[in-house]
C-alpha cells in the first residue's frame, strides 16, 4: 500500500506476494527502482513514478523466503539473503538474470547494505554481551 505523506490517501494498492513482506528498498535515486522482497522466495520490482510492478526475480531455491536485499550504489545488481541462509545476486540489466559468479562483486559499494551474508562479513562474528 502506497500512501501520500501528506494526505494518507491511499496511492496504490496491490498485493502481489500472498506471504509476508520482510525487506523494502529503493534503488539509486536515477534508477527509478524499489524492491519489495517477501517470504515466497520473490523480490518484486517497482517503478517509483506509478509503482507499477516491472519485473519478479524468484530465487533458484524453491520453498525459500528472502529476508534481506541490497542494490549495488548504480542499481545494476541486487543482492538477495534468504532464509536459507544463502546468498545470490540478480543482474537487473537487460533481461537479468542470477549471477553464478559473483566473486567479481566483492569489491562493490553497496547502496543500503543490510545484508548478513556477504564478502564485508566474511570470516567475522559479532559477540553481544
Amino acid at each position: 500500500m502506497i500512501l501520500d505523506s501528506t494526505s494518507l490517501a491511499i496511492i496504490r494498492e496491490e498485493r502481489k506476494s500472498k506471504q509476508a513482506i520482510t525487506d523494502i528498498k529503493f534503488g539509486p535515486l536515477t534508477s527509478g527502482i524499489m524492491a519489495v522482497a517477501s517470504s515466497d522466495g520473490r523480490v518484486y520490482i517497482h517503478g517509483t513514478k506509478k509503482f507499477e510492478l516491472l519485473r519478479t526475480i524468484e530465487t533458484p531455491v524453491k520453498n525459500c523466503g528472502i529476508t534481506k536485499i541490497d542494490f549495488t550504489m548504480d542499481g545494476i545488481i541486487l543482492r538477495m539473503c534468504t532464509n536459507f541462509n544463502q546468498l545470490f545476486y540478480y543482474n537487473l540489466e537487460g533481461s537479468g538474470s542470477i549471477m553464478s559468479n559473483a566473486s567479481f562483486l566483492r569489491d562493490k559499494t553497496w547502496l543500503q547494505p543490510s545484508a548478513i551474508f556477504t564478502w564485508e562479513s566474511q570470516g567475522k562474528c559479532i559477540i553481544y554481551t
